[in-house]
């Protein structure tokens, strides 16, 4: 009799455990089909928890990897061309959606961003602490019609290279990556103090270049070098072909620059597309190096731009 009642419950057992594996085998099958998924399987992001930072260019790379080290994945989704008229791929634009926190420049560096739909809770403006010191600059606008062309204002968008606003950008992105990891707070506020004392650093030789080269009349692009030509208490005239050079003390140019025969030049990195083996804190230095070095060369600088006021 207890042979039997023991083979009944054996059988009883091996049915519910059958059953026990069929349902979880059914389970699996729905949430592999199932699109609900943010992100896929092959995902590594999945698999190992660590939050998606999606960033735009070099500088907030930078900034970001610099406090979090290996805490977040960053992602970087940057234009190779022209910045105006890039926008993001379809796979970009999907990592954008599904980041758990999307990291813009901010200044008008991103103008596709407004025409997309990305989840505000999640993106942030590293702009904002410093709105209020945003340049506006007047551009021709290509108009048909009677009227012939116009104006529009765009900002100047390379306000990293004043590094007093660079701070402020730390300082927002530090804010940024406490919200999503509050329990490493600690660590990305010291690494972010660090950060913040090597840019006083940069910025205190931008404060003895610039007693030096106050009042000078500089041309360059007003987008790329608005910033930098304030910190260093220049008056900045655009670079166009034919403008009058006569009261122009400096010439600031990135890329191939603009001839101006007999007007000392500077080439200024804007360094918001970096490659990985470059260190933005060295591409703004090397662009103080070439400031400094002019500015000795050229003893005539400092005279010529008290007098031009």
């Amino acid at each position: 009799m207890k042979r039997h009642c023991c083979r009944a419950l054996i059988a009883i057992n091996y049915r519910r455990a059958r059953a026990a594996v069929f349902i979880v085998a059914i389970c699996v099958l729905v949430q592999g089909c199932s699109g609900k998924t943010e992100r896929s399987n092959t995902d590594p992001v999945a698999s190992s928890g660590t939050p998606t930072v999606v960033v735009t260019n070099s500088v907030v790379e930078y900034f970001v990897k610099t406090l979090c080290e290996d805490r977040v994945l960053v992602v970087k989704i940057s234009s190779v061309e022209d910045l105006a008229g890039w926008r993001p791929a379809a796979e970009q634009v999907r990592q954008l959606q599904q980041a758990d926190l999307v990291l813009l420049s901010g200044a008008n560096y991103e103008p596709w961003a407004a025409q997309l739909s990305l989840p505000r809770s999640r993106v942030v403006d590293t702009s904002a602490a410093y709105l209020s010191q945003l340049v506006s600059v007047q551009s021709v606008a290509h108009q048909h019609g009677p009227n012939g062309q116009g104006t529009e204002e765009e900002l100047a968008w390379a306000t990293w290279l004043d590094p007093e606003l660079a701070i402020q950008q730390v300082r927002d992105i530090e804010d940024a990556v406490c919200r999503l990891l509050p329990e490493s707070t600690q660590m990305f506020v010291e690494r972010s103090n660090a950060l913040s004392a090597e840019l006083e650093e940069l910025d205190q030789r931008m404060e003895t270049l610039a007693a030096k080269m106050e009042g000078l009349v500089v041309e360059g692009d007003p987008l790329q070098h608005s910033y930098l030509a304030r910190r260093l208490n220049c008056r900045l005239i655009a670079a166009a072909p034919g403008t009058d050079i006569s009261g122009v003390d400096l010439v600031l140019y990135s890329g191939d620059g603009v001839n101006r025969a007999g007007v000392p030049s500077v080439e200024i990195q804007t360094c918001d597309r970096l490659s990985d083996f470059e260190r933005l804190l060295d591409c703004l230095a090397k662009n103080l190096d070439r400031l400094e070095a002019r500015v000795q060369s050229s003893e005539h600088l400092p005279d010529s731009g008290r007098t031009s006021n």
